[in-house]
């Protein structure tokens, strides 16, 4: 990581132009929620790199603005308004403060994560109609079993009729059921996934824009995600425990971990993997590749990928070792 702050004044952007753009995206964040959060905090991050640094009053009146709309649109049990901000926020401290990229996305899903759980705290508030704990659980007890009961109901209803004419069901109640509950215990991890996969969003739309108006490109560039050698043995012998382990409790959670390594780690190997078949065959046909690769074989290629991604994390983080 490089000692001093990247310098952004080649092909300086306009400052009303990103303003727009963030006001814009972060009233998307108030209807439709984090889907459109990395579009927001990325370009309020970028408003804050680009705004005069003794007079942000934009980078103020558009948070404030978005909140109070926010407010009358969507009232008090809503984070859409602000949690754009914290992430914003944090993206343009941690590259100011020379934090790795890979550090910068810990913290910032890390904030994604509780910003989503607060989130669903404030959504059973709204619901219920009160603020207290207790509207928690009886919200999501309700949703629990409501939501039970339709996939019990739906998974039931598949038929087939054997060579007899006899009609059979391909699943019972029980049988549906325990589906359910297996299925539910992957929540934690998708949780974590999704709260990684916004953070990476995120990231990667202000690293694209910073390179586009840096004057110091390779400094940006050199701001990439990487893990250490430690965890990428880690996600190996996770991966390996997940085949052999059974269904209990320590088995969903060595499944739980492998599931969101296998995401992190196919990232990497996924971008490894395009740039070098991008330099090679160009954009279209990398492009055309992937989704074919993904369509097939879907699970075996992201597995792939992720290993693609410890081979390339070891032999990077060798060679800076070595240098």
């Amino acid at each position: 990581m490089y000692s001093n702050p990247v310098n952004f004044y080649t092909d300086k952007p306009s400052v009303s132009i990103v303003a727009v753009l963030t006001a814009l995206f972060g009233f998307g964040c108030i209807m439709l929620g984090y889907l459109f959060l990395p579009l927001a905090a990325a370009f309020y991050a970028i408003l804050l790199f680009f705004e005069n640094k003794n007079s942000k009053i934009l980078s103020y009146v558009i948070p404030v603005a978005i909140f109070a709309v926010n407010i009358l649109i969507n009232g008090f049990c809503s984070l859409e308004g602000v949690a754009y901000v914290l992430c914003g926020a944090i993206m343009y401290i941690s590259l100011n403060k020379n934090r790795s990229k890979s550090e910068t996305a810990v913290i910032l899903s890390f904030a994604v994560g509780i910003l989503m759980i607060i989130s669903l705290f404030l959504l059973a508030f709204d619901e219920v109609g009160a603020l207290r704990i207790s509207a928690v659980k009886e919200f999501y007890t309700e949703v629990y079993f409501t939501q039970k009961s339709q996939f019990i109901n739906f998974v039931t209803s598949f038929k087939r009729v054997n060579e007899d004419g006899i009609t059979l069901y391909l699943l019972n109640s029980a049988e549906a059921e325990e589906l359910f509950n297996s299925i539910l215990v992957m929540i934690v991890p998708l949780f974590c996934i999704i709260a990684f996969l916004i953070s990476g969003i995120s990231l990667k739309i202000f690293s694209s824009r910073l390179l586009k108006y840096s004057s110091s490109k390779e400094k940006v560039a050199e701001w990439s995600f990487t893990t250490t050698t430690f965890v990428a043995y880690f996600y190996v012998f996770i991966s390996i425990l997940a085949i052999v382990s059974d269904s209990g409790i320590l088995g969903q959670v060595i499944s739980s971990l492998d599931l969101i390594f296998l995401v992190v780690f196919g990232y990497i190997g996924a971008k490894v993997f395009f740039t070098v078949l991008a330099a090679t065959k160009g954009k279209g046909f990398s492009v055309l590749v992937f989704i074919v690769a993904f369509l097939l074989f879907s699970s075996i290629a992201i597995r792939i990928l992720s290993y693609l991604g410890v081979y390339f994390t070891i032999v990077t983080n060798k060679a800076k070792n070595n240098s």
